[in-house]
């Protein structure tokens, strides 16, 4: 059976802002030091599962060049370009009817282009267990994190512990809790972060949309169908904005989940930073022209200007150019509403 996989990179990255903008965000930059963006590196991370030929990157219309820039290898006719963001549910729909057009059946994996792996060797062998399970059961299958500290940022796969098996039963998705119930989750132990990292056949998955989420599967249909671009770009965006969790995998009951322990990180804010690069013995993180004098716990992240920095803790400082962001690390969340204040102020040139 074919094996594929569908790299999800139309996002915004606005919790990276200001490093991450409209014209270039988080998954086209490099954010670790490496020199390669997070989209190549997710690329890469599939040698020896996927045949270069069987991959497929889901990008906003805007970013087609920039994916074809970095993605030379990559076949043009496996570009899937979404007219506007509709969240998972959508974009994995128009990825699924192009390769099912193209395959009887396949194996799919879907990644998201914007994910840190720090042991890519462990995550193949995770992968391909997945990607062998798949290709024999009709399941739909994830890949689950143990957590070590109550994260709030994260969804949660709640799973069915087992004895002498790798691979469990999920019991449900759980929305991002709060810091009471993620504390709970972590003290129960059959609790898992869901990575948004998934194995399916293409077959399996056609079903589950069928069964739940008929109305994204007929208008992915129409959007292929209509000859207009105009058209086709109102049809898209009339289909439900709804993540792949909700839609389909919090109601099919042909969920599995195995735990995954190759040093995964989301990078959805500044604070991971200090989670996946260097820091220094104060614990701050420290990238560009810094220098740091009795800093504890902080992200100083620049380019050539000096960033002079002296008795301060637990702050996130970006320079960016154009634009200075100063905020708590406790508050890297807020960078969102921050962007809306800036959007309602008439300033979108900084985004």
């Amino acid at each position: 059976m074919e094996k594929v996989a569908v790299i999800m990179a139309g996002g915004q990255g606005r919790r990276f802002w200001p490093v991450s903008r409209k014209n270039k965000p988080k998954q086209f930059l490099s954010i670790t030091g490496d020199n390669r963006s997070m989209l190549q590196n997710t690329v890469e991370r599939l040698n020896g599962i996927v045949p270069e030929e069987n991959i497929y990157v889901v990008t906003n219309a805007c970013y087609r060049e920039m994916v074809e820039s970095q993605l030379p290898g990559i076949s043009c006719d496996n570009i899937i370009c979404e007219p506007v963001g509709r969240n998972t549910a959508p974009c994995i729909a128009l990825a699924l009817n192009v390769v099912r057009k193209r395959f009887d059946d396949a194996v799919m994996i879907v990644l998201p282009s914007d994910h840190v792996v720090k042991n890519t060797g462990l995550f193949t062998d995770t992968l391909s267990e997945l990607v062998e399970a798949a290709g024999t059961a009709a399941g739909l299958f994830t890949i689950g994190i143990r957590p070590n500290y109550p994260e709030t940022g994260y969804g949660y796969i709640k799973y069915i512990p087992e004895d002498k098996t790798d691979m469990y039963k999920v019991e449900r998705f759980v929305e991002k809790p709060d810091a009471e119930r993620a504390l709970k989750y972590l003290h129960e132990g059959n609790y898992l972060w869901n990575s948004g990292m998934f194995v399916w056949r293409t077959s399996v998955l056609y079903d589950e949309y069928s069964k739940y989420a008929q109305d994204i599967l007929e208008t992915v249909e129409k959007y292929y169908k209509a000859d207009n671009l105009l058209e086709r770009d109102e049809i898209f965006a009339s289909a439900r904005a709804e993540s792949v969790d909700v839609a389909i995998l919090e109601k099919s009951d042909k969920i599995y989940t195995v735990i995954g322990d190759f040093g995964w990180d989301d990078a959805g804010s500044f604070a991971a930073l200090k989670r996946i690069g260097i820091t220094d013995d104060g614990g701050n993180y420290l990238e560009g022209n810094v220098i740091a004098d009795r800093c504890t716990g902080c992200v100083i992240k620049g380019g050539d200007r000096l960033i002079a920095a002296s008795g301060v803790k637990d702050l996130i400082i970006v320079d960016a150019d154009d634009t200075l962001l100063v905020c708590p690390v406790s508050e890297h969340d807020s960078i969102k509403a921050l962007i809306n204040s800036i959007e309602s102020n008439n300033m979108e040139r900084y985004l």
